[in-house]
Formats: structure tokens, sequence, C-alpha cells
């Protein structure tokens, strides 16, 4: 349940978005968006054992040019998925928020 002090809608939209962005700060940046929970993009790149080549591709896919060295091209495509992750987490954060607001009536 939350708790709005101060009457009105616009409280309630902010206290809203304050918990469901305190719920959702605990969980970025863990891999949680891959559902696996206590694995980093570091870790993820490390498991899928990817050669230089397979990192090349990788990166070229998403429009990057990939470094010359295979650990630089590592670096480059963790930020990838890093970013990709965090973007993930965002719009979901964001649907959520709208699902919610739409279901109270508030939009």
């Amino acid at each position: 349940k939350i708790v709005v002090p101060t009457p009105g809608r616009q409280a309630r939209v902010v206290a809203l978005e304050e918990a469901l962005l305190k719920e959702l700060d605990t969980i970025v940046g863990d891999g949680y968006e891959f559902g696996r929970r206590f694995i980093t993009m570091e870790d993820l790149i490390f498991i899928r054992d990817l050669s230089d080549k397979d990192l090349r591709e990788e990166l070229k896919s998403r429009g990057l040019k990939a470094p010359r060295r295979k650990e630089e091209k590592k670096v480059a495509l963790e930020e990838v998925y890093e970013q990709e992750a965090k973007d993930r987490g965002l719009a979901a954060f964001r649907s959520e928020l709208l699902d919610e607001l739409q279901r109270r009536g508030i939009v």
C-alpha cells in the first residue's frame, strides 16, 4: 500500500513514481533484466565465451565499429549490454507506471 500524505492527483502520481523507482532501483545493473539476477554483463559475455569474430559481429549488428583488440571488444559489448538492459528496465518501468495510473483512473 502506498500512503500519500498530501491529497490530490499530483501527489498520488509522485508517490507512485517514487515507489516504483525505489522498487526498480534495487535490481538495475544486476543482470536482472535478462532473468539472471546475480550475473553481471561482464559475466554474461564470459559465459557465452564469444570468439573475436562473434564479438565483432555482435558490435556490428548494433551499428558499432569494433575495436582491434578482443578485450576492448568485450568492454564495448559490455557497455552496449548495460545500456540495452537499462533501456529495457526504463521501458518496463514506464509501461508499469502507465498501466498503474490507468488502473487507478489517474490518466
